[in-house]
């Protein structure tokens, strides 16, 4: 009889142990303190339902995180865990905003390797495809002159004009022909860089004036224009001393 009694104040005992580590842990509720809790009772009965919110806990903290690293060792410790489709597209997803960022061959190169199914390869490809194409789009000589910004020949000087000759030396028709001027001082130090184009079908600031829509074919060529006020350089770069042009995108008729 003693020993039947023992065994049930035994029992007792450790149901009540239970039950406190059970209470903590629904009050701590982190991944960590359940996996810690079925370390210490493997046999609990709700092992299944707590496996899986341990998933879920430790999901929320990743996706907050939100960065490569988390979402990697998300999958390492939840191999075939509910939201593992989830954590790949969202390193799918990291991986190609890293590689739009640096914008290079090499960066579009590495994304297209990692991921070769991956969710951004047209995206990646055709940014790659643009990024290469660069080269064949080249700048004549610059022409810098003192213009009146209303056109008026009568009227004042009172801007700059930069002119120079695009020529599409590639075998592809562009719809698009993006350019930077960089406004730097003496020393070469940008204070300034303008966005414009050469050839644009429509533009988001104004209308593209005829000139500019035509598609530019290869080995045609356009003259890229632009233009800055006084009133604007004396607010906004005052130290200029030069205007240096470049070709910064394209986007492809066909």
């Amino acid at each position: 009889m003693t020993a039947r009694i023992s065994i049930l104040l035994i029992a007792l005992f450790l149901c009540g142990c239970q039950g406190n580590a059970l209470q903590n842990a629904e009050f701590a509720n982190t991944a960590e303190v359940w996996e810690s809790f079925l370390e210490k009772y493997p046999e609990y009965e709700g092992a299944p339902d707590i496996r899986k919110r341990i998933d879920g806990l430790r999901f929320t903290r990743t996706a907050k995180d939100n960065t490569v690293e988390a979402y990697k060792s998300y999958l390492e410790l939840h191999p075939e865990g509910k939201h593992v489709s989830e954590a790949l597209g969202a390193i799918d997803l990291l991986d190609y905003e890293v590689a739009v960022r640096e914008a290079s061959l090499a960066g579009f190169a590495t994304y297209l390797k990692t991921h070769p199914d991956g969710a951004y390869v047209d995206r990646a490809t055709g940014l790659q495809e643009r990024l290469a194409y660069l080269p064949l789009v080249t700048l004549g000589a610059a022409s810098i002159e003192r213009i009146n910004m209303a056109k008026d020949p009568k009227g004042p000087l009172n801007g700059w004009s930069l002119k120079s000759q695009v020529t599409n030396t590639g075998d592809r028709t562009l719809r698009v022909v993006e350019l930077h001027v960089d406004v730097q001082d003496a020393s070469g130090k940008v204070l300034k860089s303008h966005k414009w184009w050469a050839v644009a079908p429509d533009l988001s600031v104004q209308a593209a004036p005829p000139a500019m829509r035509a598609p530019l074919q290869a080995g045609g060529e356009r003259t890229f224009e632009w233009t800055y006020a006084d009133l604007d350089l004396k607010r906004e770069a005052p130290d200029a001393t030069q205007y240096i042009a470049r070709v910064t995108g394209v986007q492809f008729k066909d």
